[in-house]
């Protein structure tokens, strides 16, 4: 039985208007996929805890959003300012490799149903420089992402059939974490706005695929695996008007 298919976004950067969330929706719905992100979604300045705008949170939303990944745009110093600015979220964000205890509502995996089994969905976090003059005042921690993501990945894989990676580390950091990395099927990715018409990655290691930014592409996604249990991932990148 083949895989799941997973419809993949990352930069949006504000660009979700409701006609392309109605689109979004469609495809998610006529392809039976799960609707992913990897971050930066939204328009607001790196660091700013005020409340993730109530408009494009109800545009993801309506889009019918499974899972988003943590860009730097909905990064804060703090704990209390990422709360601030994801409180609105009406699913998950996931980001495995940055400990916030108390109020930000990140996690660290999170498991999704689809008719082909479920699909384990982590996070990779990108690492923002923290003045060290405020880091005393905050609770958020980075850890290494791969150290990270191997410490969670047998949890996951005794959980789902698959194991999904949302990163925004960037095309040179995602390609570097799949040769670090076992037992995760794919890597989605975002945060240098590249479109990859084809999984990247040296042979045998996981597979990578950014979908570029600002929503002109959706990249689709179908898996499989061989009989080496490796994933063959296959995508089709979608131009939306």
């Amino acid at each position: 039985m083949a895989g799941p298919v997973l419809l993949h976004t990352a930069d949006m950067h504000g660009r979700l208007t409701v006609e392309r969330a109605e689109l979004l929706r469609r495809m998610k719905s006529e392809r039976g996929a799960l609707l992913l992100d990897s971050g930066d979604a939204v328009t607001v300045p790196n660091v700013m805890p005020v409340s993730w705008r109530t408009k494009m949170a109800g545009t993801m939303a309506a889009a019918g959003y499974d899972a988003m990944g943590m860009g730097n745009r909905e990064w804060d110093f703090t704990a209390l300012g990422v709360w601030c600015v994801t409180r609105t979220l009406s699913f998950p964000l996931v980001a495995t490799n940055i400990d916030a205890p108390g109020y930000a509502r990140i996690e660290k995996m999170v498991v999704l149903d689809t008719a082909a089994g479920k699909v384990a969905v982590l996070g990779a976090a990108r690492n923002m420089r923290v003045p060290a003059w405020i880091a005393p005042l905050g609770k958020v921690r980075w850890r290494d992402p791969a150290e990270a993501l191997a410490a969670m990945v047998p949890s996951a894989k005794d959980e789902a059939e698959w194991v999904v990676v949302l990163s925004h580390l960037g095309l040179a950091g995602d390609l570097e974490l799949a040769a670090k990395i076992e037992g995760v099927d794919l890597i989605l990715g975002g945060h240098d706005h590249v479109l990859t018409t084809q999984p990247l990655g040296e042979d045998g290691a996981v597979k990578v695929v950014h979908s570029g930014s600002y929503l002109h592409w959706v990249t689709a996604i179908s898996l499989d695996r061989g009989e080496d249990g490796r994933a063959i991932v296959e995508v089709e990148p979608v131009r939306l008007p």
